[in-house]
């Protein structure tokens, strides 16, 4: 039998200590092995088959093919169609409609929420009644982040959902004020386009795929700096033509991901490995 494996990313490698001395012992073993014994591998980026062959030399370009990952477009694009369901859900979590910032995603020290976090801080000082909202769950090491989070002067205006129903994720997209993205390394980063599709602007951190997947539909900051995220926050807020110009791009840009269009370039790839047996 042909062996095809898709890798998502190598944040292992890249950021070892952000993970537990077990679980780098097993990802390490486990695609050590995957990438060595497949016949073909899929990525899900460009930037993730550049890590794929710096990491594994010995691999072929040849050898792998980039597929990139898709999103829920149907869930995203359809707007809320009740603005009260809108606010109800938001209500749960004390938040009102366009007047927080928004991350969506894992609870963990590579996701850089603590840059996101000083940056709020930064903001706040001219804007007071504005909140971030944190949509995601702790995972690997994420006691730091709750250990930031606490010593913050605006901690009462910092809301972490932890878990909540996917189907409520479109109403936190369509109503905040900007999502960002502070990630330090991401194989794709479906977040963003979730945002996009959202019609939501979006700032992110310039690094991985993530330029390869907001394209020119995001404003870019060093993931290390947040004082540049502070000004590009600042830069949506103060001007409504920016703010217009991102979700335009946005909606593009999300148009050109989908998972039907995943599922037949995937197919492509596992038929393609059949026929070179």
């Amino acid at each position: 039998l042909k062996t095809v494996v898709t890798i998502h990313d190598l944040a292992f490698k890249i950021f070892p200590e952000h993970f537990t001395a077990k679980d780098l012992f097993k990802l390490n073993m486990l695609t050590d092995k995957a990438v060595r014994s497949a016949d073909h591998i899929i990525a899900i980026s460009n930037s993730t088959k550049k890590d794929i062959l710096k990491f594994y030399p010995d691999v072929k370009e040849g050898k792998i093919s980039v597929v990139h990952n898709g999103f829920d477009r149907e869930l995203f694009e359809k707007k809320i169609s009740s603005e009260v369901a809108a606010i109800d859900i938001l209500k749960k979590y004390g938040l009102e409609s366009g007047n927080y910032l928004l991350y969506v995603g894992a609870i963990q020290p590579r996701k850089n929420i603590n840059v996101l976090i000083d940056a709020f801080e930064i903001i706040k000082k001219g804007n007071s009644k504005i909140k971030l909202a944190i949509a995601g769950a702790p995972a690997w090491k994420y006691e730091e982040v709750f250990e930031k989070i606490s010593q913050s002067s605006f901690k009462e205006d910092i809301v972490i959902t932890d878990t909540m129903p996917f189907e409520h994720l479109p109403a936190f997209y369509q109503n905040a004020l900007i999502f960002i993205f502070p990630s330090l390394y991401e194989g794709f980063g479906i977040p963003i386009l979730e945002a996009m599709a959202s019609g939501v602007p979006v700032i992110s951190a310039k690094n991985s795929s993530i330029p390869e997947v907001a394209g020119n539909a995001a404003l870019f900051f060093d993931a290390e700096n947040p004082v540049a995220l502070a000004e590009n926050i600042e830069k949506i807020i103060a001007y409504d033509d920016k703010r217009k110009e991102l979700i335009e791009k946005g909606f593009k840009q999300a148009q050109k991901f989908s998972w039907r269009k995943c599922a037949e370039e995937t197919l492509k790839v596992l038929l393609d490995a059949r026929k070179n047996r």
